[in-house]
């Protein structure tokens, strides 16, 4: 469940985004909110793409799992399916 407000802002020093894993680095635009499951509370960052892939899934599923998938989709991590078929669609 998301506490609070979600935010976007440009980040003052590095993070890791929690939806891929990968860096949101100094300067650059991420969204950040406060997610409470059960009795654990934490802060979320994640890159404007991911957010809007988080977005996308059923209410029901959207739970926030470290790193498991791709940026900016719902594919599994290392596993990207829709930047695959881009790259195909491309040549």
């Amino acid at each position: 469940m998301i506490l609070g407000e979600v935010t976007t802002q440009k980040a003052a020093k590095e993070h890791t985004c929690c939806w891929c894993g990968e860096l949101i680095f100094q300067h650059e635009t991420y969204v950040k909110w406060l997610w409470k499951d059960g009795r654990d509370l934490q802060s979320v960052k994640v890159h404007t793409e991911c957010r809007k892939a988080w977005n996308s899934l059923p209410c029901g599923e959207q739970e926030i799992m470290f790193g498991e998938f791709s940026r900016g989709c719902t594919c599994e991590r290392d596993h990207c399916r829709c930047k695959s078929s881009l790259v195909e669609l491309s040549r």
